[in-house]
């Protein structure tokens, strides 16, 4: 291979923005951790360790009291600066301003109760200028803090190599100058260099020109608000983050001294450096994606893969190396700290796979998650370090961070909250998790009771249990499904095992047998069941089914859920399937349409059954003035509309499309479950639903994003090659209509397995929360 051919593969490589900021943000990190590494063998080599001890407790302190004042901004401002648009100064100056008086608070706060919480900083209190200093210095430290999020956030991560390079360069020259000042040396050495860059930077992102935004969410459509509203709820993970990473210098230098912090200090900053590189990966990674939010899974696959590459070899041959590169600091330091050094390498590897899922949930807004994962990391790494310090010193440290993050990486890979699919209906979240797992639990049960219903079944429809191979399939819900083999014709033997699940199997056998009935196209005969017997034993519903051809999957990864659509246009992963489901319920659609006027009959059926579904739940009181709100906006958009109407599927995604393939080419062969079916709806219901369940993340957060930003779901069905029976209809109202059709079928079809809490605050609560907030009101009155 040529130069040039290098040259050309290098610059294709860079070419993706995600990449290259990434690489930008890895490369300062490099940058920072190399100058680093030379600023603290400079330390140790000119200051004792108690002067090291002291120095890095100081600037931990002011660290963890300026990130503290973030009040979780950082994030949000990545999240949410570059849809900004011409709105960005404005919202930086506001955060610069609030941020600096909330940190000048909190070093004022902090010493005046050090005697409580850093004994042994009781030099602040004693010393006017050096608190003054240490106030100032932490008001300046949050804005330089703040400024690499914003540089992140405006996609232009290349900056931020030049300002943290400058800044260690700086203070590698100021350290041999200061000397003398002891700890206080190491301090000034670490703070003063943040004043001049931050002023430089400061004017500089100020007279920055805006950068037009490419997102799929308009500028128009993004409101301040919802940057301080998303820094709110991340704030408290902000939080337990901080204290589980800057407070535990603290918490050894109160439990085994100065020259122990010195040890543990130095060898975490060495191992925090890959979790940065996970970090700035998944901060290009956030930024990237809230600019093409249908993207997310993709770009949420190559980011994992981008760290794993970088961290996992760069930890391993850290383990190797780790007491010659202590041994730089001096003898004590490879003495006291690699076994230290060589868990927190391995805690970096596990820390590739939670690093990413967070920003994953970031982009999808779920701080759920992302609070529940820090709460976890703080509650294993602390408890863990109390519990084995005083036996195992540093080595217990060290364990506590790798047993903590391995087993947190290990619960996100398996419960599929890493970000790299999607979850189809309701998703799995890490409390989600167990309720969905007992109600699998209780599935399992009533399936394996419902066992011996399955001989009289066959002996109803008759034939001879002892001679029919059968197989049990997967199901969604509270049906047992048995495939029946046979030469003739092979059949699908359907036994409701709870009362929900025969009523839904009855409303499924009238619908298709209507259908069958009135439908004049053979093409879509073909791709009903065909119901053969139906008969009710003991209380259970029996249906024998012809079985169709094709398979699908109740379990899809949802690799179809970014909707693949990448900057050039091209489809990506799962979009065939996609637009073959969409493109056999169209022709559904188009041949049992008609031109109706939606009247209060109508709206009945569509509107106030569902809503009185809801009205009636016990678990969700108080819900009351968002239910109005909603039937008042859904009324108002639809009653006197002339539309047109068709046979609507009601829980159409792919786990209920059977599909087949033939040399690379998808097409429909069967649509089953048609039990939430109505023989009057609009039809571009269905088409938001298959949207709906191919997203990633879960369903309130999906209904909630496309009612604020509906031409998200317009551009996604455009490119599945459909078009809209009712273009002339609010695509924000049609959501809320599909999702209310849904979880209002959720609900009807539960009895035994029935919803609980977890789900209604996953899939319920947030919906109704926002419409009855000023958010959703405003855009509905916008589009109505």
């Amino acid at each position: 291979m040529t130069t040039t051919d290098i040259a050309a593969s290098v610059a294709k490589h860079l070419r993706e923005p995600m990449r290259r900021n990434a690489y930008a943000l890895i490369a300062g990190t490099g940058l920072t951790s190399v100058l680093g590494m030379i600023f603290w063998v400079f330390a140790a080599r000119l200051l004792t360790s108690d002067a090291v001890g002291t120095g890095t407790a100081l600037t931990s302190a002011m660290i963890f009291l300026a990130t503290l004042s973030t009040l979780g901004l950082g994030n949000a401002l990545v999240r949410f600066l570059a849809p900004a648009g011409a709105k960005a100064r404005r919202v930086v100056t506001a955060c610069y301003a609030l941020c600096a008086s909330t940190a000048t608070l909190a070093a004022l706060i902090f010493i005046a109760g050090q005697p409580w919480w850093a004994s042994k900083l009781n030099f602040l209190r004693h010393n006017v200028l050096l608190a003054t200093t240490f106030v100032f210095a932490t008001a300046v430290w949050v804005i330089f803090v703040l400024e690499d999020h914003v540089l992140i956030g405006l996609r232009r991560a290349g900056w931020v190599p030049l300002t943290n390079g400058m800044h260690s360069i700086i203070k590698i020259g100021l350290l041999p100058l200061l000397a003398a000042g002891g700890g206080y040396a190491l301090f000034t050495a670490f703070a003063l260099p943040a004043v001049p860059i931050v002023l430089l930077v400061t004017i500089l992102i100020l007279r920055m020109p805006s950068q037009p935004s490419r997102a799929a969410e308009p500028v128009e459509n993004l409101r301040i608000s919802q940057l301080f509203r998303f820094a709110a709820a991340d704030y408290s993970s902000t939080l337990l983050w901080l204290a589980t990473t800057d407070l535990m210098t603290l918490v050894v230098l109160e439990q085994m001294g100065a020259q122990q912090s010195a040890y543990y200090f130095m060898s975490f900053t060495i191992a925090y450096s890959l979790y940065l590189v996970t970090s700035n990966v998944g901060s290009a990674l956030v930024a990237e994606a809230a600019q093409f939010p249908t993207r997310a899974i993709v770009l949420v696959r190559k980011a994992l893969r981008h760290a794993a590459l970088l961290v996992v070899p760069l930890a391993l041959i850290g383990i190797v190396l780790a007491p010659l590169g202590l041994r730089i600091l001096g003898r004590e330091y490879a003495s006291n700290g690699t076994i230290l050094l060589r868990l927190l390498l391995l805690s970096a590897i596990a820390q590739v796979i939670i690093g990413i899922a967070v920003s994953a949930a970031r982009i999808r807004r779920d701080n759920r998650m992302v609070l529940t994962v820090y709460a976890v990391q703080a509650l294993g790494i602390f408890g863990g370090t109390a519990l084995t310090i005083d036996r195992w010193g540093l080595t217990g440290v060290g364990l506590s961070w790798l047993v903590s993050q391995t087993a947190i990486a290990l619960v996100l890979v398996a419960t599929r909250r890493v970000g790299w699919d999607a979850v189809t209906h309701d998703s799995v979240g890490l409390l989600g998790y167990v309720g969905n797992l007992a109600s699998e639990v209780r599935r399992t049960h009533s399936r394996r009771h419902a066992q011996h219903l399955v001989p009289a079944a066959l002996n109803v429809f008759g034939l001879q249990p002892e001679g029919v191979d059968r197989r049990l399939l997967p199901s969604y819900g509270d049906s047992l499904v048995v495939s029946l083999p046979s030469d003739a014709e092979p059949t699908v033997l359907k036994i409701a095992t709870t009362a929900a699940a025969s009523r839904g199997l009855n409303r499924h056998a009238a619908m298709v047998s209507n259908l069958r009935a009135n439908l004049d196209s053979a093409e879509l005969l073909t791709l009903l069941p065909r119901v053969l017997q139906h008969a009710e034993l003991g209380g259970h519903t029996f249906l024998l089914e012809a079985k169709l051809p094709g398979t699908a999957n109740l379990h899809w990864d949802g690799r179809a859920g970014d909707q693949a659509l990448r900057s050039n246009g091209d489809a990506g992963p799962g979009s065939a399937e996609l637009a073959a489901a969409a493109l056999a319920i169209s022709k559904l659609h188009r041949t049992t349409s008609s031109v109706v006027s939606v009247d209060q009959a109508l709206l009945s059926e569509w509107v106030d059954a569902p809503i009185a579904k809801l009205r009636r739940h016990p678990l969700l009181d108080g819900t009351e003035p968002a239910l109005v709100r909603l039937t008042d906006a859904l009324y108002d958009a639809l009653l006197g509309q002339s539309v047109t109407a068709s046979c609507v599927h009601g829980d159409y995604w792919l786990g209920n499309v059977l599909l087949a393939r033939d040399s690379g080419r998808v097409t429909v062969s069967g649509i089953v479950d048609w039990e939430d079916a109505r023989q009057v709806g609009l039809p571009d219901c269905d088409l938001i639903h298959l949207w709906l369940t191919s997203q990633p993340g879960e369903l309130g957060s999906t209904v909630r994003r496309a009612v604020l930003s509906p031409e998200t779901v317009q551009d996604a069905v455009r490119r599945l090659s459909v078009s809209w029976s009712n273009p002339q209809l609010s695509t924000s109202h049609l959501v809320l209509l599909a999702w209310l059709w849904h979880v209002t079928a959720e609900l009807e079809r539960a009895s035994r397995n029935r919803v609980g809490r977890l789900w209604l605050a996953r899939s319920v609560k947030p919906v109704l929360k926002l419409v009855g907030s000023g958010d959703a009101t405003q855009v509905l009155e916008e589009v109505r």
